[in-house]
């Protein structure tokens, strides 16, 4: 090899060293910033709690910077501190009994406690290794029944709360009156149930490179044409984040609407009538709270709203009922009216603790 060939070699290898380490450096610096700048309150949880529509959709200006924190005076509670003593009130539910809006005051449960002076305890139906299958409470607490776990747990109510876009999937099938589980496994089960935490995400991840991708896209599809959260534009502020009037909600809050037909809705409130003459035998009150969609709460408000509008809540009002109905959507709509903020969090699909205050003021139990 000539002196001009082994010159020009290292001086190509040189080229491509440097492009190289120029490449690993713009990658370096474009992750720090992006994440330091925008993402880091996305998906960080060192301080504050998670933000599910705002992570999903890379909304950076709808995040809504809050800390888990109880001020209630009484509290519900769990069944690692229950000794099978009477209690006032039983609930089952999804996330929104779960506490899982987090932020102040997550569980309604406690509000019930405080407002009406109750013992409160709430049945988890999720974790690993459940001895109930699914989320049909409906289902299960006929199962409960089956099982004796009434005659063991004594209560005067119990409350069944499902966010509205999955209510017809779990209440209006055919209910199983015949299963039974063991309570000694069961019981075993709750107070030792645990969850898998949440992966930890580092500054450097593809979701600093979707943060711009979806931020383009967002300007010319409401979903940016493939997420799974979709964002309005609303008439006026409902929020106290950065972003005011713009709505975040998920997929399924428009795509579940035609699940809610006149039959459905019967065979929804069937299902239930027939639960609440079960539950009465034992002197047991049944209460259906459905959550109201975050959409469909909204949805009155969104300028030029061209997608559907739920009758979930219209068709069950007209419905003869053996149950105590919780009609959040009638009870929240009120306040949305007086333009009150943060009804539901900016951030997610959850409601906030302004809502469960609302709604358990204005519905109360008999001691």
């Amino acid at each position: 090899m000539t002196m001009r060939s082994r010159i020009a070699s290292t001086l190509s290898s040189k080229t491509y060293v440097t492009v190289l380490m120029s490449a690993i450096m713009f990658f370096i610096i474009f992750n720090l910033l992006i994440w330091n700048f925008f993402t880091k309150e996305l998906f960080s949880e060192e301080e504050y709690v998670r933000c599910d529509l705002a992570r999903i959709a890379y909304a950076p200006h709808s995040r809504e910077l809050r800390k888990f924190s109880i001020d209630l005076p009484k509290r519900h509670i769990s069944f690692t501190s229950y000794h099978f003593e009477p209690i006032d009130m039983l609930t089952v539910g999804d996330s929104f009994a779960e506490g899982l809006s987090q932020g102040r005051n997550p569980f309604f449960q406690d509000y019930i406690a405080t407002i009406n002076n109750f013992r409160v305890l709430h049945l988890s139906h999720s974790g690993t290794g459940s001895p109930l299958h699914g989320e049909n409470f409906i289902d299960n607490i006929h199962t409960l029944l089956n099982s004796g776990f009434f005659d063991r747990v004594k209560t005067r109510y119990v409350l069944i709360e499902s966010a509205e876009k999955d209510c017809i999937d779990r209440f209006s099938q055919k209910i199983d009156r015949q299963r039974v589980v063991s309570l000694d496994a069961y019981f075993g089960w709750l107070q030792n149930r645990r969850n898998a935490p949440e992966p930890k995400i580092g500054c450097i991840n593809n979701g600093n490179f979707k943060f711009i991708f979806y931020n383009l896209l967002y300007n010319f599809s409401d979903n940016a044409f493939t997420n799974s959260v979709y964002k309005a534009k609303l008439t006026q502020d409902f929020f106290s984040v950065a972003d005011p009037a713009t709505l975040l909600f998920h997929k399924f809050d428009i795509q579940h609407v035609h699940r809610s037909t006149p039959s459905t809705v019967i065979k929804l409130n069937d299902n239930l009538n027939e639960l609440a003459h079960e539950l009465l035998v034992k002197g047991i009150t049944l209460v259906f709270m459905p959550c109201a969609d975050k959409y469909n709460l909204y949805s009155e408000y969104i300028i030029d709203n061209t997608y559907p509008v739920s009758s979930f809540f219209e068709s069950l009002r007209k419905l003869p009922k053996e149950y105590v109905f919780v009609d959040t959507k009638a009870i929240l709509s009120e306040e949305l009216k007086k333009g009150v903020k943060d009804v539901y969090l900016a951030d997610d699909t959850h409601w906030s603790w302004k809502a469960a205050e609302k709604i358990f003021t204005t519905v109360r139990f008999t001691n």
